[in-house]
């Protein structure tokens, strides 16, 4: 399915034939059929989900799935990746899966910081006005191993120092970070193409 026509990926008959195949097939099905409960559940039935015919028992059958660490939300149609509850089963257990969640939920403050209590470096899926967010920057940190005191400067002192010898978390870090010159410098000089992460007026700086 993953290769056929857009028209055939919102064809009710074919989308079915290849969820009954392979029930993971759905992820490749146009989003109005993502979100059809028959198309749902022949997913369900095919990935050996018991569920029954109310769609609270169903979706509490998909919060215990995520809740044992199964990586399954980037399969769920998006009425699913939009749910709050299910979300926060997925990234308690794999932070990481805050990168299907919908844009409202990446901005979510209790959301983004259960994923970043998982996995710090689960903050890059944030939404941007949480990565310029001191206390999400400290967290993602704190789970990264970062040894940072409470003065900011203290705190972009310990990223330089990370930088400087050789981590690569430019990537990982907020605009606010990426613009200052300090710390592109010290990203650059161990690795080249994380001029690609910094900010555009650095991308243009002769020194940099």
């Amino acid at each position: 399915l993953q290769f056929a026509a857009e028209e055939m990926k919102g064809d009710r008959e074919v989308v079915l034939a290849a969820v009954t195949q392979n029930g993971r097939a759905l992820k490749y099905a146009a989003e109005e059929l993502k979100g059809d409960r028959e198309f749902v559940l022949a997913a369900m039935n095919l990935n050996g989900w018991d569920h029954q015919s109310d769609w609270k028992d169903e979706k509490k059958e998909i919060i215990r799935k995520l809740s044992i660490g199964e990586k399954i939300l980037y399969d769920l149609p998006k009425k699913l990746k939009a749910d709050k509850d299910v979300v926060m089963a997925a990234v308690t257990q794999d932070g990481g899966a805050l990168e299907y969640a919908t844009e409202k939920l990446k901005g979510d403050r209790e959301v983004v910081l259960a994923a970043v209590t998982q996995n710090g470096r689960a903050l890059k899926y944030a939404a941007e006005e949480l990565k310029g967010d001191r206390e999400f920057v400290l967290a993602a940190m704190n789970l990264n191993g970062w040894d940072h005191q409470s003065d900011w400067k203290d705190e972009k002192k310990e990223i330089i120092r990370k930088l400087s010898i050789g981590e690569k978390i430019l990537y990982d870090l907020p605009k606010k970070l990426k613009a200052d010159k300090d710390v592109v410098m010290a990203a650059v000089t161990q690795d080249g193409y994380a001029l690609q992460c910094a900010a555009e007026e650095l991308k243009g700086d002769r020194e940099v």
